[in-house]
């Protein structure tokens, strides 16, 4: 739509409809101002909501669209802003606007607009979704006209039910994850290359440990060699990640989800449960996990291309679950099989620093630094082992972790960040 409105703009030169269309943000900075929105919406819990038009055909008058625009913006607040999302739709930033009442301001548009553009459908993101918003009431109720906040016009309406967000009926408008894809940095081309050449070489010459290893865990333990566990990947999408089974079959997982949650709410350095003496750990297990033998067949997902050799720790759907807005985007990467959290101390960090980690690496993304961490990644395993066999690994001071516990529900500041 843009290069057919660009063609219309080109053959008319009134300065009023020049202006009017002026008025539509370029689409990096709109992109820029979500960021920036998100951002806030990951300090604050405040929701926001993106709506998006389209409308096809494109207006095949440039002053269709000028009344579009001049509609816009006679509906939206000082604080809402107008821009190109995409290629071929208008974006409306809503802070502090739930779906619903995005959703009224769309329909309004479409009655409104359609006696002059036929076509005009729209969809609706809003970032962080209700389960992970503290503002998740306003979704559910009309706004309180005694309340100081400055609502939406559309809000003084009564809210329909729950709809589907998109004008077509498509219920994917509602998932963040559109929105966070749309945010999400673009891969590095060079990483994926480097993944399918080291996943492919590496799984060639560790062709003959596969097959060891394979044989100790048949001779040791009855059960599949292989454990597949679904795990969370890029931009939130699930997938089987493959390890070399460690523990017996049927062994009971509900005391890692309890052990993970407390470390998640507590603030402690993150030891694992198989630290000490773990029943569940079949013969040689523990060799496998300390030496992190029992990830290597996570080459396979590399090669598939669920996984990075660099990147965050795969975490499992139970542990997302529990994870606020801010720390969602450590998924903006593919997961790795090492990364900068697995060579920055590990077990001895927190929860919270892990989640700095990662998002620094995701800052910082660079060719050189994903060979620094893989040529890190051997010399910290050994040092972890060494000091685990030694029992000189020491959790982080209960003054430490009082700190960090008090702000482990909080992005990081800018201060931290550089401190970082």
């Amino acid at each position: 739509m843009i290069k057919a409105l660009r063609s219309l703009l080109a053959k008319n030169r009134k300065p009023d409809l020049q202006i009017k269309i002026g008025e539509i943000l370029p689409a990096e900075t709109f992109k820029r101002l979500l960021e920036r929105e998100r951002a806030l919406a990951d300090r604050s819990g405040e929701s926001f909501s993106l709506l998006a038009i389209s409308i096809e055909p494109a207006p095949a008058r440039v002053e269709d669209l000028a009344a579009l625009v001049e509609m816009l913006g006679r509906e939206v607040r000082v604080s809402d802003e107008i821009g190109w999302f995409e290629e071929d739709k208008i974006g409306v930033i809503l802070p502090q606007t739930p779906p619903s009442g995005a959703r009224i301001l769309a329909e309004r548009l479409k009655r409104d607009i359609s006696s002059i553009l036929s076509g005009f459908d729209y969809s609706i993101y809003t970032y962080p979704t209700a389960s992970h918003s503290r503002t998740s009431a306003q979704d559910r109720a009309p706004a309180d006209p005694s309340s100081k906040r400055k609502v939406h016009p559309a809000e003084v309406a009564t809210f329909p039910p729950p709809a589907p967000a998109n004008g077509s009926g498509d219920s994917a408008g509602w998932d963040e994850r559109a929105l966070a894809a749309y945010l999400a940095p673009p891969l590095p081309w060079w990483k994926r290359v480097i993944d399918v050449a080291g996943a492919g070489i590496g799984l060639i010459l560790a062709a003959p440990l596969f097959l060891v290893i394979a044989l100790l865990i048949k001779i040791v333990s009855p059960g599949p060699v292989f454990f597949r566990q679904e795990r969370i990947g890029f931009l939130g999408k699930p997938f089987k990640i493959w390890k070399f089974r460690t523990m017996h079959v049927d062994s009971d997982t509900g005391l890692h989800q309890k052990h993970f949650s407390q470390l998640m709410r507590n603030g402690q350095a993150m030891t694992k449960l198989d630290s000490s003496k773990d029943p569940r750990i079949i013969p040689m297990g523990g060799f496998l996990r300390t030496t992190a033998l029992d990830e290597l067949p996570q080459l396979i997902n590399v090669l598939r291309g669920e996984m990075s050799l660099v990147g965050p720790r795969p975490c499992i759907p139970y542990e997302a679950e529990g994870y606020e807005a801010w720390q969602k985007r450590r998924f903006d990467t593919s997961p790795g099989l090492t990364g900068l959290w697995q060579v920055s101390g590990k077990n001895r960090t927190t929860f919270r620093q892990m989640i700095q980690l990662d998002l620094r690496y995701l800052g910082g993304r660079t060719l050189r630094e994903d060979i620094r961490i893989v040529l890190r990644t051997i010399p910290a395993i050994l040092e972890q082992r060494r000091g685990r066999k030694a029992g000189k690994a020491k959790p982080q001071s209960k003054g430490d972790s009082a700190r960090t516990g008090s702000s482990a529900h909080h992005p990081p500041s800018a201060v931290e960040s550089a401190a970082k």
